[in-house]
Formats: structure tokens, C-alpha cells, sequence
């Protein structure tokens, strides 16, 4: 179990200046007889000038990430794979982490997000379901998100 706080002073792509704090609460239990692992977060925003690094770094204040696929030759369409609203600062998080060793057959976890900002009734929450193992020292993973 810990408790941390953080401070940051930030500057956005718009120039302006952000101060803020917040608060991360964090439990986590490991049952290794079930080889089971669980994990609760929760981060609150006590004002709305808190910005991490990454938000810090788009250089708009609001968008979407891309990502595309290239078939060798052509560039495909793009694939979003972020959006972000710099305008919306969050206010609380609350996150739910479990995985589940399945031994020589590799591992299952899930993860749940819930999300709020200041000054709007807007909140996100998001799922995923993800399985990862190995095969000949080849590891590879299955993911499944939603949103």
C-alpha cells in the first residue's frame, strides 16, 4: 500500500502556464499460491493545473494520435490510436488492475479505467482483456479494448 503526491508546473502548446497537484493511492496484493495478482489505483487531481509529461508533450491542445500501415510499398490509411483533449483536465481516476498466472500456458489479465474532468459531466471509462504467453522463446500477446 503507499500514498505519494506530486506537484507540476507545466506549459501547454497553447503557452500557457499550469500549476497542480495530485494525490495516488495504490493497493497491491500478490496470492502467489493462485499465482494471482491484484492492483487498485486511485489519483486525485485536487486542482485543475495538474498535466502529466505526456500531456505536456502534444503540441496541440486537442487531437488524435496516428499510427499507419504500410503494406511495403503504399501508405495505408491512418489508424487512430489516441485522441487527446488538453482543454478537459482530469479530476479523478480510478483504475483495477488483476492478472492471472495460467503457468506453462502463460498468463490472462484485466484492467478497468474510469475517468472524470473538471468543469464538464464528461467522464471515460475503458476495459481491456489481454492474454500473453510464449511458444520456442517467441512471446506474443492478445489484447482486447473497450472503450
Amino acid at each position: 500500500m503507499s500514498l505519494d503526491v506530486t506537484h507540476a508546473r507545466s506549459q501547454l502548446a497553447d503557452d500557457s502556464r499550469h500549476e497542480g497537484d495530485s494525490i495516488r493511492f495504490l493497493y497491491a496484493k500478490s496470492m502467489n499460491t493462485f499465482g494471482t495478482n491484484f492492483q487498485l489505483m486511485g489519483y486525485r487531481y485536487s486542482t485543475q493545473g495538474f498535466y502529466t509529461l505526456d500531456d505536456v508533450a502534444y503540441r496541440r491542445m486537442e487531437g488524435y494520435e496516428y499510427d499507419y500501415d504500410y503494406d511495403g510499398e503504399h501508405r495505408d490509411e491512418p489508424i487512430i490510436v489516441n485522441y487527446h483533449n488538453l482543454r478537459f483536465s482530469r479530476k479523478d481516476r480510478l483504475q483495477l488492475n488483476i492478472s492471472q498466472s495460467l503457468n506453462d500456458f502463460g498468463s490472462l489479465y484485466i484492467s478497468g479505467t474510469h475517468q472524470k474532468y473538471w468543469n464538464t459531466s464528461d467522464s471515460d471509462t475503458w476495459y481491456q482483456v489481454g492474454y500473453t504467453s510464449s511458444w520456442v522463446g517467441i512471446s506474443y500477446s492478445a489484447l482486447i479494448f473497450v472503450e
